[in-house]
């Protein structure tokens, strides 16, 4: 078999482009190594799977892209070299890329599906997962961040590398303060109740929020530093009035407003409730599901509905 270069490569990712490349007034000669179709817009995370599948059927391969990075997978250089190199290795075998893909390994037995059928895992279906989700992955990267970027100017701070990742819902954003390398993950809720330029609701640094969370605040929720929030957490310095029996609960606003502060460090587990006026020491541990109120110590864990103290580590 004829050893492939990476030029003959490129001239095939270009041919199979041509077309696109056109309609944007780009000159297939004049692009530069490392040209990124995919973030120039040339191709959609499906025309990297388009582009993969012609490349193997023009030049008979079956490429494993397992090591080739995201971005160079979409770099015109890159990753006419990848496969260039690739069909080489595989020509080193004394076999064609499509034979010694063909041919499993011993140690690795192909695995069985719940019926006892075989899952073959051709390369094509390989490359193209990848390539999918890595698509997938930055473009979802790159919206949130750019969202983020967006917003950041109506709160009261945001931090730099901060991400809050959509879907979200946002209120009050005026008074709430965001740290540097924050993560928000998505279908949290963030509100401030109330008027004036005062912050009601502090991230500090590092904080990571896992999604489905909700902060609201009409005083005071300070958090500190690093602390980390599993999924579904809910946390509060208010509650609502409900003793009025000749009205909706709906209508009869908030009462019981405390502060509520989390330690640096700390770790608040899926699903717990964090009550006004509670105060959680540095590095402690709300466990899954419990419902807090008053003082957890400093590297603590705590546990139930209510939650108390179950054990300490310092």
């Amino acid at each position: 078999m004829t050893q492939i270069t990476e030029s003959e490569v490129r001239s095939a990712i270009l041919a199979e482009l041509s077309g696109r490349l056109e309609e944007r007034g780009l000159a297939p000669d004049e692009l530069p190594d490392d040209f990124d179709l995919l973030a120039e817009g040339v191709i959609d995370s499906f025309g990297v799977l388009e582009l993969i599948g012609s490349i193997e059927e023009r030049f008979g391969l079956a490429v494993d892209f397992e090591e080739i990075e995201a971005t160079d997978l979409t770099s015109i250089g890159p990753f006419s070299r990848y496969v260039a190199a690739e069909a080489k290795a595989s020509q080193g075998n004394g076999r064609t890329p499509v034979e010694a893909e063909a041919q499993p390994h011993a140690e690795q037995p192909p695995a069985l599906a719940a019926d006892g059928l075989l899952l073959g895992r051709r390369p094509l279906h390989r490359g193209a997962g990848r390539a999918s989700l890595a698509a997938y992955r930055t473009l979802r990267r790159a919206r949130n961040k750019l969202l983020s970027l967006l917003w950041s100017g109506s709160f009261a701070a945001f931090g730099p590398q901060s991400v809050i990742e959509s879907p979200v819902r946002l209120s009050g954003e005026s008074r709430i303060a965001i740290g540097s390398n924050v993560y928000i993950g998505s279908d949290s809720w963030l509100q401030a109740f109330g008027e004036g330029d005062a912050v009601a609701l502090r991230l500090g640094d590092r904080v990571s929020v896992a999604g489905h969370c909700v902060f609201s605040a009409v005083h005071s929720i300070w958090i500190g530093d690093a602390v980390s929030f599993a999924r579904g957490v809910y946390v509060s310095d208010h509650a609502h009035a409900y003793r009025d029996v000749s009205r909706a609960i709906l209508d009869q606003g908030i009462e019981g407003v405390e502060a509520v502060e989390i330690g640096d460090g700390a770790w608040i587990g899926e699903n717990a409730v964090i009550l006004p006026g509670t105060r959680i020491g540095r590095g402690a541990v709300i466990a899954a599901n419990s419902v807090v109120s008053g003082h957890v110590p400093a590297h603590a864990v705590a546990a139930g509905i209510p939650a108390r103290v179950i054990s300490r580590f310092s």
